[in-house]
């Protein structure tokens, strides 16, 4: 469980620090800063989404591979 929680902690950080960084210095996050908040901020809500869908299917293996 404890690597679902991960991604969802650093979630409202990568928010807050967007705004406080444009709040304060007026540092508008990039292209590549944007593609990147976004993978992470993707790759969290994926791995919660499968981790909940496995709880409600009990006969799918918990090797990691996709069925």
């Amino acid at each position: 469980m404890f690597p679902v929680l991960l991604p969802a902690a650093s979630a409202p950080a990568l928010v807050l620090a967007a705004f406080w960084g444009f709040s304060i210095w007026g540092e508008v996050p990039g292209v590549l800063s944007a593609v990147g908040i976004v993978l992470i901020l993707g790759s969290g809500v994926l791995v919660g989404a499968r981790e909940a869908w496995k709880r409600t299917r009990p006969d799918t293996p918990a090797t990691g591979v996709w069925q």
